[in-house]
């Protein structure tokens, strides 16, 4: 090989370690502003429920000292024992602070000693989930220019697609999902007897934020930020294949988190081969807005599975 070759495949990895750094800080870049509004208001609405251990053995439960509204410390507690149904006893505890503990120590604080187990953990920025819901359309909306600023006919043209290609767009908008389901299953099956994931029981004042999230703007966000702006600088460094599986491996990587001790071989499988039949109907068909709506369809179906489960 000769000098000039090295230099050009060296110019090349370069370039791609470069593309790979700014997808990486991208995705940073907007977790951080997802999670902005807590870190800047600092408290939290919280609402917990709590394994209290019972002191006198099993029937002795007197919570009276903090049932009710303690309007000093701006508390809100409840027998939860019911709700739970698992023979246990349980409290729930409604307040604003910047820490679980706040509930902890008063709990502790009149004679009642918390358990190791926190169920329906409900903990959003002080003000409403509106906050997270505006964070999440700034982000939409600067993700949509950036993505569209040297092409502004980019959206007309997916339409007309979609308008002129309709079986071929409703089949684009499933396959992500059937595939998801399809990685998942196999790999279930191929495991063996996997443990049944525990949903936790869902309360109906949060139905609506939640699908707001699940089902709305965690695919707006993804997409054009997956499949849109990354796929974009990815590609224009390597082949097609080498930019989905890049973009693939970032963004499996971003939902487990700093958690990878836990991971979960399903959960991960189910990750990557939807985002890899995503980035399939980006290259395919062209079009973004189909992996926006595979993604919400997706999302829908988990999340009518997960509402079926958990609610009261």
């Amino acid at each position: 090989m000769s000098a000039p070759d090295v230099r050009r495949i060296a110019r090349k990895l370069l370039s791609l370690y470069m593309a790979v750094a700014i997808s990486v800080a991208a995705v940073l870049t907007v977790s951080a502003i997802l999670v902005l509004p807590a870190y800047v208001l600092g408290h939290a609405d919280m609402d917990i429920t709590f394994d209290i251990r019972e002191p006198g053995g099993p029937g002795s439960r007197d919570g009276s000292a903090v049932y009710g509204f303690n309007e000093a410390k701006g508390i809100t507690c409840n027998d939860a024992t019911d709700d739970m149904a698992d023979g246990k006893w349980w409290i729930r505890c409604r307040y604003v602070a910047d820490k679980v503990s706040y509930a902890t120590d008063y709990l502790r604080a009149n004679g009642l000693e918390v358990g190791g187990t926190y169920a329906r953990i409900v903990m959003q920025p002080a003000g409403g989930s509106w906050i997270n819901l505006v964070c999440a359309a700034f982000l939409v909306a600067c993700l949509g220019l950036i993505w569209s600023w040297r092409d502004a006919s980019r959206l007309r043209r997916e339409l007309g697609w979609i308008a002129g290609n309709k079986g071929r767009s409703l089949l684009a908008a499933v396959v992500p999902g059937v595939v998801t389901m399809a990685a998942a299953g196999a790999c279930t099956w191929m495991m063996g007897s996997a443990p049944a994931p525990q949903i936790p029981p869902m309360r109906h004042e949060y139905m609506v934020a939640m699908f707001m999230t699940i089902v709305v703007t965690a695919p707006l966000v993804e997409e054009l930020l997956y499949r849109g702006v990354l796929f974009d600088v990815l590609v224009k460094r390597s082949t097609v294949v080498v930019a989905a599986c890049l973009g693939t491996v970032i963004f499996v990587g971003a939902h487990v988190g700093t958690e990878f001790w836990k991971i979960d071989p399903v959960r991960v499988t189910a990750l990557g081969m939807g985002s890899l039949a995503l980035y399939a109907v980006r290259f395919r068909t062209g079009s973004l807005l189909l992996c926006i709506v595979g993604h919400m369809l997706l999302n829908l179906f988990v999340f009518s599975v997960y509402a079926a489960s958990a609610m009261d």
